[in-house]
C-alpha cells in the first residue's frame, strides 16, 4: 500500500471520536452544573437544618402511619412510582451517553505507539525517518517487518502551536532539532488533554448508572408500602437525631460543599472547552502508511520531493508528528482515534 495523502484536515476532523466524546461530555457537565448551580441557590436562600429535617421526618411518619390505617389502606405513593419511572428514563440516558464515550475510552488505553517529533526543512524529513528506522522500530524484528504508520504535519505556526495541546505527549524538538523519538505510548498518553477531560466525566457517569440501576432494581424487587416507607423514616429521622446529638454539619458546610461541587464541575467544564477550541485548527497533511518500515523513510521522502500539497516548497519549515504500530490492535485503535484520516 506504501504512503497515501488523506488530506488537510483539522485536528476536529481528523480525530472524530474526541469531537462527539467532547460534545457528549460538555452536555453532562451542563447537566450537573444546573442541577447544582440550582442546589447553591436555594440553599443561600433557605440554609439547611438538621432541626428542620428532623421535624419533617416526624410529620412525614404521622402521615405514613394514617395512610396505613385508612380504610382500606393507600396504596403505594404516586411520588415513589414517578421517582421510578424517572430514575429509569434517567438510566436510558446515562447508557447512551456511555455508549457514546466507551468506545473512545477504549481507545485510549490502547499502547505500543511508537512516537516521533520533527522540527526542520521539509526536505530533511524522509531523510531523517530513514535514518531513525535503519534498524525498524525499537523492539521490531527490524527494517523489513511490516509496519502502519500516520505522519501528521504543519507548515503553519499557529496549526503547530494546536497541535502541541493537544499531542501534548508527543516530544517537541527545537527550532530546526530535527526528528526525535519519544518512545512508546498509548494514544491516552499521546493526548492527555482528551483522556483529562473526558475521564473524570465517564466514570461518574458510570458511577452514577450503577446508583441508579442499584435504586431501581430495590424498589422494584420490593415496591415500596407505607409500612416499609415508615420504616425508611424512621431511619432516617434516627440518623438525623444522632448527627443533632454529636454536632453533625451545619449550614455552611453544606453550602461550602455543594460550592466546591459546582467549582470542580466548573473547572471540567472549562477543559472540555479548551479541547474543543483546539479541534478547529486546520492546516494539518495526513498521511497514512502500510508496508516495510525500512521503506517508510524513503516514501516520504519521494512523496515530498516537490514540497507539500498546498504549495510550501521542500525548503519550507515544517513541524510534523510520526505515530508507528507494528501490530494490529495498535493500528486498529490509531484508525479508530484518527477516523477522520
Amino acid at each position: 500500500m506504501g504512503l497515501t495523502y488523506s488530506g488537510e484536515l483539522s485536528i476536529g476532523a481528523l480525530c472524530p471520536l474526541a469531537v462527539t466524546g467532547a460534545v457528549t461530555a460538555a452536555a453532562e457537565l451542563t447537566t450537573r452544573l444546573t442541577l447544582f448551580a440550582s442546589l447553591q441557590a436555594s440553599l443561600v436562600l433557605s440554609p439547611p437544618m438538621l432541626a428542620v429535617n428532623l421535624v419533617a421526618a416526624a410529620e412525614l411518619i404521622v402521615s405514613l402511619t394514617a395512610s396505613l390505617t385508612a380504610l382500606p389502606p393507600v396504596p403505594p405513593f404516586p411520588s415513589i412510582t414517578l421517582q421510578l419511572a424517572g430514575s429509569v428514563t434517567a438510566i436510558a440516558a446515562l447508557e447512551a451517553q456511555i455508549l457514546i464515550l466507551s468506545p473512545l475510552m477504549a481507545v485510549l488505553d490502547e499502547a505500543g505507539v511508537f512516537v516521533y517529533g520533527f522540527d526542520g526543512r521539509t526536505s530533511i524529513l524522509g531523510p531523517s525517518v530513514t535514518s531513525a528506522l535503519a534498524a525498524g522500530l525499537p523492539g521490531s524484528i527490524g527494517p523489513r517487518a511490516n509496519a502502519n504508520a500516520l505522519l501528521l504535519a504543519t507548515v503553519a505556526p499557529s496549526t503547530w502551536d494546536s497541535m502541541k495541546t493537544f499531542f501534548a505527549g508527543v516530544p517537541s524538538p527545537g527550532p530546526g532539532a530535527g526528528l526525535v523519538y519519544g518512545g512508546a505510548t498509548s494514544i491516552g498518553s499521546l493526548c492527555p488533554i482528551v483522556l483529562r477531560a473526558l475521564f473524570s466525566v465517564y466514570s461518574s457517569m458510570k458511577a452514577r448508572l450503577s446508583g441508579l440501576i442499584a435504586m431501581v432494581a430495590k424498589y422494584t424487587a420490593t415496591l415500596p408500602t407505607p409500612v416499609i416507607a415508615i420504616t425508611d423514616v424512621v431511619s432516617y429521622a434516627a440518623a438525623v437525631t444522632a448527627a443533632i446529638a454529636r454536632g453533625g454539619p451545619d449550614a455552611a458546610f453544606v453550602v461550602d460543599a455543594v460550592a466546591k461541587t459546582v467549582t470542580v464541575i466548573n473547572a471540567a467544564a472549562a477543559l472540555i472547552t479548551k479541547l474543543q477550541a483546539l479541534f478547529g485548527a486546520a492546516g494539518v497533511f495526513v498521511y497514512k502508511y502500510d508496508g516495510l518500515t525500512g521503506q517508510l523513510g524513503p516514501s516520504i521522502t519521494s512523496s515530498l520531493a516537490g514540497g507539500w500539497p498546498n504549495g510550501a516548497p521542500p525548503s519550507a519549515h515544517a513541524n510534523a508528528i510520526l505515530l508507528g504500530a507494528t501490530t494490529p490492535a495498535t493500528w486498529t485503535a490509531l484508525q479508530a482515534f484518527f477516523g477522520g484520516a
